[in-house]
């Protein structure tokens, strides 16, 4: 730092001198460069300029803004660089223009370090009362010479009030460097006192500590020989206990890994059978087209609680995504009568209208589940979206799951929120009549339908919920991405999400994306 102020210092002196001889009304500059005499107050505004620029980063330096004052630091460097710009236009603005901007910026410049100065001695920096007190010298008789030249105002010294102002700003900084370094080595000298105190202070503590450390390490030495013998002969009896036990545990540890295996592969292939009773992507491709849907399944356990569905009747696709009780094996089981239950519905009763779809699923499901007689309570959340592309509209229902879209007419991202029940389940005895909900499609449209797997994942830094306000938020900046590529940004944000609060996956995740083209 020291090399720094010092180098920059000599900068500073060293175009004062060329911007001083320029300016000369005796004409040293012309004498000791002739062929230049003509360029004389052209090379005077650009060096003046140009001073400005090492005189900011002096007051950085000086005023140690770098690591203290981040945001005056960044003006200031902003400022050199517009400075170094200015120097450009200069050289090639007429004298009389290039003046009254190198004398506007000089006022700026010195204006911005003046208060730097001001700022810093108010934080506490004391040293920089001496810089101020040099910038404000300078800064007086800065407004002499402007007074001199725009309003003829009388010199009555044998030099000009700029060159009084160099001379005094040069002879202030210089004390104010000194102030400076005679400080840093009075600190310096305190500093290294300070520390050779604390290490003989620390020396004699550490013999101190060593010394009864060592007397009650030889005390527990003793202690610790009796209890080792005593426990030699109690380790040598474990050891013959342990060893019949390790023998029934490694018998007990194969059969568990046989009827393991034999699980996994029930589970396995249920996953099979789940997964050909879904329907296949290319009947989503077939309706929308291959770029205009993606579906983002993640099942907990193998298989899923999770289903999704899609079908076409009376000129209208007819699209569910549910959430069955439950998850694992169990909830695959759900998934399949929900599954089996919506096709005889749909396809073979001809119902189109999704509230009428609900009424009717939910009393399927009571009804094959025997609720009016059992304490069975399972059932599902779900969503159903029906689209008639003709007419440009579509109807929705839902129990309990919330659904999104959004339209490329207007770019704003809803939530429509459904019925407040399930599909089966406690309510035995109240009557469900499901809402109907119209959306016009006055533009392309793309709809997500979801469980609530993905906004219930815990994770990230606070292991907090994902939550719906979370998501809204993804889908607004990826909707107008290709669907495929929503579909990985969605996957990689909840396991990035779920990797962070170093959590498992909680629930089974199903999430699927549909663009509906007019």
């Amino acid at each position: 730092m020291r090399n720094k102020l010092y180098f920059y210092y000599v900068v500073i002196v060293f175009l004062y001198i060329i911007s001083s001889l320029c300016l000369d009304e005796n004409g040293y500059w012309a004498v000791l460069f002739p062929a230049l005499s003509i360029y004389n107050f052209k090379i005077a505004i650009v060096a003046t300029t140009i001073t400005q620029i090492p005189v900011l980063y002096y007051c950085i330096l000086f005023l140690e803004m770098k690591t203290q004052y981040k945001r005056f630091t960044r003006f200031i460097i902003g400022q050199m660089i517009w400075l170094s710009v200015v120097v450009a236009l200069e050289i090639y603005l007429p004298e009389h223009l290039g003046s009254t901007l190198t004398q506007l910026h000089g006022i700026i410049s010195l204006t911005t370090i003046i208060a730097a100065g001001i700022y810093s001695y108010r934080k506490g920096y004391l040293l920089s009362s001496y810089y101020l007190v040099a910038y404000l010298c300078f800064f007086f008789w800065l407004v002499m010479t402007l007074l001199y030249l725009n309003v003829g105002l009388p010199n009555i010294f044998p030099i000009s009030f700029l060159d009084i102002g160099f001379l005094s700003e040069v002879v202030l900084l210089a004390y104010a460097l000194s102030k400076r370094f005679k400080n840093e080595k009075e600190q310096l000298q305190i500093a290294k006192q300070e520390a050779l105190q604390a290490s003989i202070w620390q020396l004699q503590e550490n013999e101190r500590l060593v010394k009864e450390h060592n007397q009650s390490l030889e005390q527990k030495v003793i202690e610790r020989t009796d209890q080792l013998t005593q426990a030699v002969d109690e380790v040598q009896q474990i050891n013959e206990e342990l060893s019949v036990t390790i023998e029934t545990i490694q018998k007990q540890k194969n059969d568990i890994g046989k009827k393991n295996e034999q699980i996994m592969a029930s589970i396995t292939y249920a996953l099979r059978i789940q997964s050909a009773m879904l329907p296949a992507q290319e009947k989503f491709a077939n309706y929308f087209g291959n770029h205009n849907f993606f579906i983002l399944s993640k099942p907990k356990d193998i298989v899923s609680g999770d289903f999704y569905w899609i079908d076409d009747q009376d000129g209208r696709i007819i699209v569910a995504v549910a959430d069955c009780t439950g998850h694992g094996v169990p909830g695959a089981l759900m998934t399949m009568i929900g599954s089996q239950l919506l096709y005889e519905i749909v396809e073979q009763r001809h119902t189109i209208v999704p509230s009428i779809i609900l009424d009717k699923l939910s009393k399927a499901i009571k009804k094959a589940l025997r609720q009016a007689e059992t304490d069975n309570r399972d059932g599902m959340d779900i969503v159903i979206l029906s689209i008639n592309q003709a007419e440009k509209v579509a109807e929705a229902a839902g129990a309990m799951n919330s659904f999104f879209y959004i339209s490329t007419e207007n770019q704003m991202l809803i939530e429509q929120k459904t019925d407040k029940f399930v599909i089966g389940g406690h309510e035995q005895n109240v009557a469900k009549h499901f809402t109907n909900i119209t959306i016009p499609l006055t533009s392309a449209t793309t709809f997500y339908l979801l469980s609530d797997g993905y906004a219930d994942q815990f994770g990230g830094a606070n292991n907090r919920k994902f939550m719906n306000k979370n998501l809204k938020n993804v889908l607004k900046e990826i909707h107008s991405r290709p669907m495929a590529e929503q579909g990985e940004i969605l996957d990689q944000t909840i396991e990035n999400w779920r990797k962070d609060g170093n959590e498992a996956q909680v629930d089974d995740i199903l999430l699927v994306g549909i663009k509906v083209q007019l």
